[in-house]
């Protein structure tokens, strides 16, 4: 496949290139990962209704848009390392 050049600000390069080595591969390798691990909008928006309704036909549990909302910021809360309220 015919590679191409991609211009990019030489903080953005240097970020990659340590996260590449980290990684023990190429900058091209982790950016090829990158686009196959992130679904473009529209691809996100179908599996996250597909997901819906199979929960909802399966145990007929109903996640709201404030569900998802809510368990976004949860898991961004714990990732981040915030304490998590239990109630």
């Amino acid at each position: 496949m015919p590679q191409v050049s991609v211009k990019i600000d030489e903080a953005v390069r240097d970020r990659l290139a340590a996260v590449a080595a980290e990684r023990k591969t190429s900058i091209a390798a982790l950016v090829e990962q990158l686009s196959a691990d992130t679904l473009p909008h529209a691809e996100r928006v179908a599996r996250m209704e597909r997901t819906r309704a199979h929960l909802r036909e399966t145990t007929g549990v109903v996640i709201t848009d404030d569900d998802v909302v809510k368990g976004s910021r949860l898991l961004r809360d714990i990732a981040e390392g915030r304490g998590v309220e239990v109630r």
